[in-house]
Protein backbone atom coordinates (compact mmCIF):
# COMPACT_ATOMS: atom_id res chain seq x y z
CA UNK A 1 0.00 0.00 0.00
CA UNK A 2 2.89 2.38 0.67
CA UNK A 3 5.90 2.11 -1.62
CA UNK A 4 7.79 5.12 -0.26
CA UNK A 5 10.40 2.94 1.51
CA UNK A 6 10.95 1.00 -1.73
CA UNK A 7 11.39 4.19 -3.74
CA UNK A 8 13.94 5.58 -1.27
CA UNK A 9 15.82 2.41 -0.28
CA UNK A 10 15.85 0.36 -3.48
CA UNK A 11 14.70 2.33 -6.51
CA UNK A 12 16.53 5.65 -6.02
CA UNK A 13 20.02 4.23 -5.33
CA UNK A 14 19.80 1.95 -8.38
CA UNK A 15 18.14 4.45 -10.71
CA UNK A 16 20.56 7.27 -9.95
CA UNK A 17 23.53 4.87 -10.24
CA UNK A 18 22.23 4.02 -13.72
CA UNK A 19 22.01 7.75 -14.50
CA UNK A 20 25.62 8.26 -13.36
CA UNK A 21 26.66 5.39 -15.63
CA UNK A 22 25.04 7.21 -18.55
CA UNK A 23 27.13 10.29 -17.79
CA UNK A 24 30.32 8.24 -17.39
CA UNK A 25 29.74 6.28 -20.61
CA UNK A 26 28.40 9.29 -22.54
CA UNK A 27 25.03 7.67 -23.05
CA UNK A 28 26.60 4.24 -23.50
CA UNK A 29 28.27 5.69 -26.59
CA UNK A 30 24.93 6.66 -28.15
CA UNK A 31 24.82 10.38 -27.39
CA UNK A 32 25.56 12.55 -30.40
CA UNK A 33 29.05 14.02 -30.47
CA UNK A 34 29.66 17.73 -30.03
CA UNK A 35 29.83 19.99 -33.05
CA UNK A 36 33.44 20.46 -34.19
CA UNK A 37 33.41 24.15 -33.22
CA UNK A 38 32.04 23.55 -29.72
CA UNK A 39 34.27 20.49 -29.22
CA UNK A 40 37.34 22.64 -29.95
CA UNK A 41 36.17 25.35 -27.52
CA UNK A 42 35.40 22.80 -24.79
CA UNK A 43 38.75 21.02 -25.25
CA UNK A 44 40.53 24.35 -24.82
CA UNK A 45 38.56 25.64 -21.82
CA UNK A 46 37.47 22.38 -20.12
CA UNK A 47 39.92 19.69 -21.28
CA UNK A 48 38.98 16.11 -20.62
CA UNK A 49 35.37 16.80 -19.64
CA UNK A 50 32.81 14.37 -21.00
CA UNK A 51 29.56 15.12 -22.79
CA UNK A 52 27.03 16.99 -20.60
CA UNK A 53 29.75 17.82 -18.09
CA UNK A 54 31.10 21.34 -18.15
CA UNK A 55 31.14 22.39 -14.50
CA UNK A 56 29.54 19.17 -13.19
CA UNK A 57 26.36 20.83 -11.92
CA UNK A 58 23.96 18.67 -13.96
CA UNK A 59 25.73 15.39 -13.17
CA UNK A 60 25.91 16.22 -9.45
CA UNK A 61 22.20 17.06 -9.36
CA UNK A 62 21.29 13.50 -10.35
CA UNK A 63 23.62 11.69 -7.95
CA UNK A 64 22.13 9.73 -5.03
CA UNK A 65 24.16 9.93 -1.85
CA UNK A 66 23.29 9.67 1.83
CA UNK A 67 19.64 8.96 1.09
CA UNK A 68 19.13 12.06 -1.02
CA UNK A 69 19.64 13.43 -4.48
CA UNK A 70 22.32 16.04 -5.17
CA UNK A 71 21.92 19.84 -5.21
CA UNK A 72 19.31 20.80 -7.79
CA UNK A 73 18.13 17.23 -8.08
CA UNK A 74 14.51 16.22 -7.77
CA UNK A 75 13.26 13.09 -6.08
CA UNK A 76 9.72 12.75 -4.79
CA UNK A 77 8.56 9.47 -3.27
CA UNK A 78 4.81 9.00 -2.85
CA UNK A 79 2.78 5.97 -1.86
CA UNK A 80 2.22 4.74 -5.40
CA UNK A 81 4.79 6.55 -7.53
CA UNK A 82 8.12 8.35 -7.56
CA UNK A 83 9.44 11.25 -9.59
CA UNK A 84 13.11 11.67 -10.40
CA UNK A 85 14.78 14.51 -12.23
CA UNK A 86 16.67 17.76 -11.97
CA UNK A 87 15.85 21.42 -11.62
CA UNK A 88 19.14 22.46 -13.23
CA UNK A 89 17.92 24.82 -15.98
CA UNK A 90 19.80 23.30 -18.93
CA UNK A 91 18.83 19.74 -17.97
CA UNK A 92 15.55 19.79 -19.91
CA UNK A 93 17.27 21.10 -23.03
CA UNK A 94 19.76 18.23 -22.99
CA UNK A 95 17.13 15.62 -22.15
CA UNK A 96 14.74 16.66 -24.94
CA UNK A 97 17.02 18.45 -27.39
CA UNK A 98 16.45 21.89 -28.90
CA UNK A 99 16.33 21.65 -32.70
CA UNK A 100 16.18 25.45 -33.15
CA UNK A 101 19.56 25.72 -31.37
CA UNK A 102 21.03 22.60 -33.02
CA UNK A 103 21.20 20.95 -29.60
CA UNK A 104 20.58 17.22 -30.05
CA UNK A 105 18.84 15.00 -27.51
CA UNK A 106 21.18 13.44 -24.99
CA UNK A 107 18.73 11.71 -22.65
CA UNK A 108 20.34 11.23 -19.26
CA UNK A 109 17.13 10.39 -17.35
CA UNK A 110 15.98 7.06 -18.77
CA UNK A 111 12.55 5.56 -18.39
CA UNK A 112 12.95 2.95 -15.61
CA UNK A 113 13.20 -0.52 -17.10
CA UNK A 114 10.46 -2.79 -15.74
CA UNK A 115 12.72 -5.81 -16.42
CA UNK A 116 15.13 -4.39 -13.83
CA UNK A 117 12.85 -2.67 -11.35
CA UNK A 118 9.96 -5.16 -11.48
CA UNK A 119 11.98 -7.98 -9.88
CA UNK A 120 13.46 -5.54 -7.35
CA UNK A 121 9.95 -4.46 -6.36
CA UNK A 122 8.73 -8.07 -6.15
CA UNK A 123 11.67 -9.04 -3.93
CA UNK A 124 11.14 -5.98 -1.72
CA UNK A 125 7.43 -6.82 -1.31
CA UNK A 126 8.26 -10.41 -0.34
CA UNK A 127 10.92 -9.29 2.18
CA UNK A 128 8.57 -6.67 3.61
CA UNK A 129 5.67 -9.12 3.91
CA UNK A 130 7.83 -11.69 5.67
CA UNK A 131 9.13 -9.06 8.07
CA UNK A 132 5.64 -7.95 9.03
CA UNK A 133 4.48 -11.49 9.77
CA UNK A 134 7.28 -12.14 12.25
Amino acid sequence: KDLRPFWREVFAPRYFADVQELFDSEGKGRWPRLSPKYAAWKAKHFPGRKLLVLNGELKKSVRWSGGRVGPGGVFVAERGFALAGTSVPHGAAHQRGVPKRNLPKRPFLPQPDVRVFGPLLRDWIVRTAKGKRS
